[in-house]
């Protein structure tokens, strides 16, 4: 008698175990595969964002920095200028990936230019 209330509690628990494993098995996929997207995003955006303070480093500030006008307002227009490349550059799906995990994508852009053209200086 026992043995068979044990066989059936095993029959009835067993497909419902399962799907719960299946479950949190799926959302742990699921969410790996999300942050992947999203570290993917950031690592793009972050190796563009180098790239055109790079390029705006050289096609712009060297040559203002030679003629001796680099001052606070040549200073906000390399920043505009790189600004607005990264922007260009960047496509929407890109920006929505880094969207999810800061609170403003246009601050944390203007953070990480600074912090490329502080690293670009050492």
């Amino acid at each position: 008698m026992w043995s068979d209330i044990l066989i059936t509690v095993i029959t009835v628990s067993l497909p419902l175990l399962l799907t719960y494993a299946l479950k949190i098995l799926e959302g742990f996929i699921l969410s790996k595969s999300e942050n992947e997207k999203i570290n993917c995003a950031l690592c793009y955006a972050n190796d563009i964002i180098s790239a055109v303070v790079d390029q705006t480093t050289q096609t712009f500030v060297k040559e203002i920095k030679k003629k001796g006008e680099w001052n606070r307002k040549t200073a906000i227009e390399a920043f505009n200028k790189s600004r607005l490349r990264v922007l260009e550059i960047i496509d929407n799906k890109c920006r929505g990936e880094i969207e999810k995990c800061v609170c403003d994508f246009n601050l944390w852009l203007d953070a990480k230019i600074e912090q490329s053209v502080k690293e670009s200086k050492k």
